[in-house]
C-alpha cells in the first residue's frame, strides 16, 4: 500500500493506532462486550 514512495497511508494508520492506545476505544471495545456477555 506504499507503493511509488507514498507514506500518507502509513501515517494515517499510524495515527489512528496511537490514537487508540493513548484513549482506549471505550464503549465500543470488543473486550467490553465480551466482558460483560461471559460474566
Amino acid at each position: 500500500f506504499m507503493a511509488n514512495n507514498g507514506y500518507e497511508f502509513g501515517l494515517a494508520l499510524l495515527a489512528a493506532s496511537v490514537s487508540l492506545a493513548f484513549s482506549g476505544a471505550g464503549k465500543t471495545a470488543l473486550d467490553n462486550f465480551l466482558n460483560k456477555k461471559f460474566s
